[in-house]
């Protein structure tokens, strides 16, 4: 079992989600553990998309001085030492900064 984590800024209808949603859907349940984790509370749309077997994760981005929050810094850290992903996909620059 592969367990892939995908990374986006947000859970909402946009372009990149719908996208990311799609391409989660297509990947077989029995081959790919699936997690999708986003700074924004998931939008139903998207979550039907990706479907049932998608594990989705919302770890709030709070605002800060220096424009990075250390907080979330620290929480995927424990995201990803919990989950020890084989794959970790970062769609966009935003949350390539984590």
């Amino acid at each position: 079992m592969i367990r892939l984590a995908e990374l986006t800024p947000h859970l909402g209808g946009g372009g990149i989600e719908i996208r990311i949603a799609r391409v989660l859907a297509g990947l077989s349940p029995r081959e790919f553990e699936r997690c999708w984790v986003g700074f924004t509370p998931a939008e139903p749309k998207i979550t039907a998309i990706a479907g049932p077997d998608v594990r989705i994760l919302t770890f709030e981005k709070k605002p800060s001085l220096v424009g990075v929050d250390l907080r979330l810094i620290e929480t995927l850290r424990r995201f990803f030492r919990r989950e020890r992903p084989h794959v970790v996909h970062v769609h966009n620059f935003a949350s390539s900064v984590y």
